[in-house]
């Protein structure tokens, strides 16, 4: 068996001397080491064989992967597969390549001194990720544990969670665990906002939801009420919304077209119905464009690149997706064909119309290629005087196929 040529080591706050001896060896033999300057200077090998993380982490990657064959190893914390720099090697490198040695994960013990099971605990990251995201993981009396990014992250999930109707959540910042000056703060985010606190940029942030939130919550499932995006009238509504997502069918880390975008409400459902997914959103409208980067912000969805522009001509150099949605531009002789050519084996692509035009050109299209089509006609209650009556949407027609 060949020995991998990439070793990474999870340590933790005991440091080198903590590390097997064997491992100990291993390292010190390594013709490069990858790490932050804190666990460099741990380690007893001259400099000119360590190497500092570079920014964006990006080049530190390519670097490492010039490396193949050298003997290399990497310096990280707690455990390097959650969420960690050998989740993110894995992508490029085969298991035969590394071996990842982890040490006990902030996650674990977090939910140790709190004691939370972790099965029953959502944990996640804003360690070099945007803090926004945070907004898509709450939820009434959810459990989380959080990574943190520097020593303002906890005040600013804070003012996340006042904004998001979560004020009286309670918090417990945990810094330097392990350590002989590990600290352990709790304190009601509401409270956090109000007075001064200072904390330690090598922290975790363990946050119980509070059961009743001050503001409408944003469901966990695709079907979000229309109130909570920012539009100007022009927005595909919840009950389309719902059967369009449905016939697009994502699947993890798929990636989508979202073609005429509007204020992003396709795009956004899309990317909080699974892992690692991906939206381009495009869109050449202005006032839309304002609503789409403001909804994108809100639901702090990460992924979504917003693309301004008209299709099929801004398409050229975007991803083969596994899915495209058609909201806008149908008419546009080359739209369809385009889109079609460029969908992956398998994909899946949807169109909606609302126009007599529209249906006339998706008509033509299904008799020369097939697929299904479907007519949408919903209807709300709506007062009339002392009474109620019904108010029917403009019909939908929705065109759906598989492409083989």
């Amino acid at each position: 068996m060949v020995k991998p040529w990439l070793i990474i080591v999870g340590m933790n706050e005991r440091g080198w001397a903590a590390l097997d001896k064997n491992l100990q060896h291993d390292i010190q033999s390594a013709t490069h080491i990858f790490g932050n300057r804190k666990l460099l200077q741990q380690i007893p090998v001259p400099d000119n064989q360590k190497t500092t993380w570079q920014s964006p982490l990006s080049l530190s990657i390519d670097h490492i992967l010039s490396l193949r064959s050298n003997p290399v190893v990497i310096l990280s914390t707690g455990d390097p597969m959650w969420f960690g720099i050998g989740a993110t090697l894995a992508r490029y490198l085969t298991v035969s390549e590394m071996h990842v040695v982890p040490s006990v994960s902030a996650f674990s013990m977090v939910s140790a001194r709190l004691a939370w099971p972790l099965h029953q605990t959502w944990c996640d990251t804003v360690h070099g990720r945007p803090v926004q995201r945070v907004r898509n993981l709450l939820a009434p009396n959810r459990r989380l544990i959080l990574l943190g990014h520097h020593e303002k992250t906890p005040n600013q999930i804070a003012e996340i969670l006042a904004d998001m109707g979560y004020e009286h959540s309670i918090l417990h910042i945990f810094e330097q665990m392990e350590c002989s000056n590990e600290k352990h703060t709790t304190v009601v985010a509401k409270q956090l906002l109000e007075n001064k606190y200072s904390f330690n940029p090598y922290h975790t942030i363990a946050i119980e939801c509070q059961a009743k939130p001050t503001k409408s919550v944003i469901p966990n499932i695709i079907g979000i009420p229309d109130h909570f995006f920012v539009h100007h009238g022009k927005i595909t509504k919840r009950e389309t919304r719902l059967l369009t997502i449905s016939s697009l069918r994502p699947g993890q880390g798929d990636c989508l077209w979202d073609v005429g975008a509007g204020t992003g409400s396709i795009s956004i459902e899309w990317l909080r119905s699974g892992q690692q997914m991906t939206a381009y959103a495009i869109e050449h409208d202005k006032d839309q464009l304002v609503c789409l980067a403001d909804n994108a912000h809100f639901f702090g969805v990460e992924n979504l690149h917003i693309i301004k522009g008209t299709a099929p001509d801004v398409l050229k150099d975007l991803p083969t997706p596994q899915a495209i949605f058609i909201g806008g531009g149908v008419q546009n002789p080359s739209m369809l064909e385009y889109c079609w050519e460029r969908l992956s084996g398998g994909g899946r692509l949807v169109v909606n119309v609302v126009s007599l035009e529209g249906e006339v050109r998706l008509i033509e299209w299904q008799k020369k290629y097939g697929g299904n089509l479907m007519r949408l006609s919903i209807h709300h209650q709506e007062k009339m005087g002392e009474l109620s009556g019904w108010r029917a949407m403009l019909p939908i027609m929705q065109y759906s196929h598989v492409k083989v």
